[in-house]
């Protein structure tokens, strides 16, 4: 099994805190994805997704708590929208928080993982690699 990462992939971090998405981005940069672009909230996130200029990312990083549109909120507004229901982008979802609930209910909504902030560069690697980011073969 592969296990680099394809440098091409397009990431979207979605996460209110600035520290947190500069740490994202230090930890992809880190793993060789270098296009990474980041949204501050779910609303932002949704106006960058909905912006047919733009190409779609191969996967999604969000916060599962946020003010203005959380995680939650975020995941059901791709799920429902006309445009990106069928896209099939790979979502996971970050949380600081311990209730087994809260990991249960991002994957209902379609997270495809729910991990523990903070996460570290191997976790993400293997979440990346389980989801989206194997390389072409020469």
């Amino acid at each position: 099994m592969a296990t680099k990462i394809d440098p091409s992939l397009r990431i979207l971090i979605v996460d209110d805190e600035q520290v947190a998405r500069a740490y994202l981005r230090f930890l992809l940069r880190g793993l060789g994805i270098n296009d990474v672009t980041a949204a501050d909230s779910g609303k932002a996130a949704m106006r960058l997704l909905m912006d047919a200029s733009r190409p779609f990312p191969d996967l999604i990083i969000t916060d599962l708590r946020m003010d203005d549109m959380d995680g939650l909120q975020f995941c059901n507004a791709i799920r429902r929208s006309e445009m990106l229901s069928n896209v099939g982008v790979p979502i996971i979802m970050l949380t600081a928080v311990e209730d087994s609930l809260l990991h249960e209910v991002p994957q209902q909504v379609g997270a495809l993982y729910v991990a523990k902030k903070p996460i570290t560069a191997g976790s993400l690697k293997g979440l990346i690699l389980d989801h989206v980011g194997l390389p072409a073969e020469p």
